[in-house]
């Protein structure tokens, strides 16, 4: 068996008795003290970790407010494109197709009458002159005109005798307002 020695002087040895009456206020002292060191560096490292994430998204801001303000001024641009678009559109259904009129023109123009000009005046309307060999065709060239969609208030204007070479014509001009079409 070993024999248990303690060398110490007899304040330092372990079996002296503990005045928890003094111990455990200055124990609740540096507890408080320790708990409030703690706080004040865990706020401390919070606030520093703020901080750097503040000033990151501080850079991050200002590396996209140029493409914030590109997008914004796309959009802008985007707007006034689509704008654009709705307008040519309107413009291209309400627009005359003259190609479709003048084979419609063509298709009822009577036999020994031709087209000499044909032009819009300032008013929008078509002005058709022409020569013909018979007066009863001009009428009713003017007719089927006016039953055209395109046209309304056809009328012959004028009709005048003359000659092409030795034949006999009558130089005609007919106005009729442009409508809307089919």
């Amino acid at each position: 068996m070993a024999a248990r020695i303690n060398l110490l002087p007899v304040e330092l040895r372990q079996d002296l008795p503990v005045d928890w009456q003094r111990l455990l206020p200055k124990v609740a002292i540096i507890a408080v003290v320790t708990a409030v060191i703690s706080a004040y560096l865990f706020f401390l490292g919070f606030s520093f970790t703020l901080k750097v994430q503040e000033q990151k998204l501080d850079r991050q801001l200002a590396t996209l407010e140029p493409r914030m303000k590109e997008a914004r001024e796309a959009q802008h641009s985007i707007a006034a494109l689509e704008k654009q678009k709705m307008q040519l559109e309107e413009i291209l259904r309400k627009r005359t197709e003259w190609s479709q009129i003048l084979l419609e023109i063509n298709d009822i123009l009577p036999q020994n009458t031709w087209l000499t000009s044909l032009s819009v005046d300032g008013e929008g309307r078509l002005v058709l002159q022409g020569k013909s060999l018979d007066l009863t065709a001009l009428g009713v060239f003017v007719h089927e005109l006016n039953r055209l969609p395109y046209f309304t208030a056809a009328k012959l204007t004028q009709a005048e005798s003359g000659t092409e070479g030795e034949t006999a014509v009558i130089n005609f001009q007919i106005v009729a307002a442009v409508g809307k079409g089919r």
